[in-house]
């Protein structure tokens, strides 16, 4: 579809992609990039998506450490072999190496909040300056995640019994996926 400015907009229902949880085979995906879309110069690297369910997230969100049990407990895994080139696997593969970075410093920031904070009284300039960093870190992951990552590579969506769905960053990618499958859908 088109705005007014005549910009091409991302329709979100065409990148939604299917992929079967059986071990895929490298040979059972189309040699389209998933990322770019281009069709020259594309391998196959392995790619381990995770996926929690909304309840094992909000658990993680409002249940302090019971929450991150039922995380772990709920986390699922899938590793699918995709069509990338290699300047679009650098690039997917160094976002989410600088999101795990990024992730990493979020929980430095909340150890070092609690560590602070145990034993001691609470010093004003302390919580804030630890609150700060701490807002700094998860701020940086999420906008990070949201512009960079997402843009650059497949995000999953959801599992299902039988279904990795992932959203695909390029039409071109999820149409020859759909072909190669036979429909748009499971």
């Amino acid at each position: 579809s088109v705005d007014e400015a005549g910009a091409k907009r991302r329709d979100p229902r065409v990148s939604i992609v299917h992929i079967p949880r059986a071990p895929a085979q490298k040979l059972e995906l189309p040699r389209v990039c998933v990322t770019t879309g281009a069709t020259e110069g594309v391998g196959y690297r392995d790619v381990t998506f995770h996926f929690v369910p909304l309840s094992g997230r909000l658990a993680l969100a409002f249940c302090g450490l019971v929450g991150i049990v039922v995380f772990l407990v709920m986390k699922e895994r899938a590793t699918l072999s995709l069509p990338f080139t290699d300047a679009a696997w650098k690039k997917f593969d160094n976002a989410r190496k600088t999101s795990g970075i990024l992730a990493g410093l979020a929980i430095v920031a909340i150890v070092v909040m609690a560590v602070a904070l145990v034993g001691r009284p609470v010093m004003p300039f302390s919580l804030t300056a630890g609150g700060a960093f701490f807002v700094i870190a998860v701020v940086a992951f999420v906008v990070h995640h949201l512009v960079v990552v997402r843009g650059v590579g497949p995000q999953c969506r959801e599992f299902t019994a039988d279904h990795v769905v992932l959203e695909l960053p390029r039409a071109a990618a999820t149409a020859a996926i759909h072909d190669h499958f036979g429909s748009l859908a499971p």
